[in-house]
């Protein structure tokens, strides 16, 4: 389930990244519409999984941390690198041309990810 979770992630991304530079609609809806299996099949197999292995004296302690991980330091770490990502690729001039190296980093990434978890 973790591995549908982290393939629909990378789909997600290509999407957004490919529908990017022409507006592309269906891509863009694409995308938007993966966002609910992503969501399920990563986060919510991961809550799963950390009931399963965790004892029943440590299991609240366990759902906190991963909740601490994911969507606390998770999410800081991802708002600041998406800060400096997006002052990167805006200039004075407007954006750089899409696919040019950096728009396409969070679908090189998640694909990078998903090969390191299906070995």
């Amino acid at each position: 389930m973790l591995l549908t979770g982290m393939l629909a992630w990378v789909l997600r991304y290509a999407l957004f990244a490919l529908a990017a530079p022409a507006s592309i609609f269906w891509m863009i809806m694409g995308g938007i519409m993966l966002h609910g299996i992503c969501y399920d099949f990563f986060f919510v197999a991961g809550q799963i999984y950390v009931d399963k292995v965790s004892t029943k004296e440590i299991r609240g302690q366990a759902q906190g941390f991963l909740v601490l991980m994911t969507y606390g330091a998770g999410m800081f770490i991802g708002a600041q690198i998406s800060g400096w990502l997006h002052n990167s690729i805006v200039t004075s001039a407007g954006p750089r041309p899409p696919l040019s190296g950096r728009h396409s980093g969070p679908f090189r990434r998640s694909l990078r990810r998903r090969s390191l978890f299906s070995s």
